[in-house]
């Protein structure tokens, strides 16, 4: 439900001119679908 979510919604919250690129959100979509949040530390968060 999560990825979908995400997926679903990025053209409300996703702003070209901010400091993300789409590039850099693909990767990081891509990597939570392949990866899952197996591991995954609070310190693991920063952006």
């Amino acid at each position: 439900m999560l990825m979908l979510g995400m997926i679903n919604w990025t053209y409300l919250w996703f702003k070209p001119s901010g400091s993300l690129s789409s590039e850099k959100l693909a990767d990081m979509i891509a990597d939570i679908l392949l990866n899952g949040l197996n591991g995954l530390t609070d310190t693991d968060t920063k952006i």
